[in-house]
């Protein structure tokens, strides 16, 4: 990036990078083998252990060896005078879609350890649970392994799909209005266990996981207050490949789906929703997912915590029957609040006032006093 004759910046010509680098993030660096990663230790045997460094081309290498002081023995790269297992027996994991690991005695002690990373054979993947396998078969809505890739649908029944280990499958639609969405799968349980989750298409929350106890089946049903866009992942809890069918419908909402004013947290406790009341319908719907605050999570009765434990949930809500300001300030806690979650902390316990921040309750305080005097001056 250059500075032109007029004042701006733009891209330059573009430079070559000299033979056995490659261009990594604006930069020419070496063309490394694969090696070990910068950092990782290994014993050679009970004595001697390795650590992965950088050579003087810049590639990461195994360095010379060095010996353990006795009684102290090698453990896993480290040396000790005590071992313990780091894996089971016998147990594989993949390092990456090409590499695995398999769990052993590799440097003649009593304890168990990873071994070093071995190569799938050409053609296969490795799985989550450290197998080798063929690629997923393409089941023609690839790709959407990935919440970004989510196929867009537009009719109510696929069949056809195929899901697979480390192969996820994503789907997403755009829903009306009070409406109630149902998705339900069908497939081999001898296969594997199915799992099913349901998104906010917009923020990513974890809305619903279903929890079937008919094997074969999984659905879930999510009631639409507002316009929005839904998203869902289906994934193998167990199992290599499994073919399956799904029914995507959309019926509209003709009971109370909570109770007035009730609150509930997002499966994965990023943010909450309130039951609210749809005119429209005249019915109880849950609303559109409200995030926690940066550091705070949803625990129980949809109110966001922090870790200490302070509730944040301060906000004007209008004005009563006297016309005087009300809060929902939470009562009992001294007046110590969570900050607003992009400013930070913005006190600890037994620090001193300071400038009083935007999300002090102080402020809201001060205008019901205001306004209160001013009444009494008017009459």
């Amino acid at each position: 990036c250059q500075v032109g004759a007029d004042g701006c910046t733009a891209w330059g010509t573009a430079v070559t990078c000299p033979s056995q680098t490659v261009c990594e993030g604006g930069e020419c660096l070496p063309l490394c083998e694969e090696g070990c990663r910068l950092g990782d230790r290994r014993c050679l045997d009970q004595q001697r252990w390795q650590e992965c460094l950088v050579d003087e081309s810049g590639c990461p290498v195994w360095g010379e060896p060095l010996s353990c002081v006795e009684p102290e023995f090698c453990d896993d790269g480290f040396c000790g005078t005590a071992c313990s297992n780091r894996c089971e027996l016998g147990q594989q994991e993949c390092l990456d879609e090409s590499r695995y690991r398999v769990c052993g005695d590799y440097d003649q002690d009593v304890c168990l350890e990873w071994s070093d990373p071995s190569d799938c054979p050409d053609d296969l993947v490795c799985t989550r649970h450290g197998e080798c396998i063929p690629p997923c078969p393409d089941d023609g809505y690839e790709p959407n392994d990935l919440a970004e890739q989510a196929y867009l649908l537009e009719g109510p029944l696929l069949v056809g799909l195929t899901v697979c280990q480390r192969d996820d499958d994503w789907f997403a639609l755009e829903v009306s209005s009070e409406l109630l969405l149902t998705v339900g799968l069908e497939y081999d349980p001898d296969d594997g266990e199915m799992e099913l989750d349901l998104h906010d298409g917009v923020t990513g929350a974890l809305l619903e996981r279903s929890d079937s106890q008919e094997p074969g089946f999984e659905e879930i049903g999510y009631a639409v207050g507002t316009a929005t866009t839904l998203t869902w992942r289906i994934w193998l809890k167990t199992g290599m490949v499994s073919d399956y069918e799904m029914e995507v419908d959309l019926l509209p909402i003709t009971a109370d789906q909570c109770l007035p004013d009730a609150r509930r947290c997002t499966a994965d406790g990023q943010g909450f929703q309130k039951c609210v009341w749809l005119e429209e319908l005249e019915v109880w719907v849950w609303s559109e997912v409200e995030m926690c605050g940066r550091g705070q999570v949803c625990l129980s009765e949809g109110i966001c915590e922090a870790s200490s434990g302070w509730r944040w949930d301060i906000g004007v809500q209008g004005r009563d029957a006297s016309g005087d300001v009300e809060t929902d300030l939470p009562q009992g806690d001294g007046g110590v609040h969570s900050p607003d979650p992009e400013e930070g902390c913005g006190c600890t316990t037994g620090q001193g006032a300071g400038p009083v921040p935007l999300w002090s309750p102080m402020p809201l305080l001060l205008l019901a006093w205001c306004e209160r005097r001013r009444r009494a001056g008017s009459s």
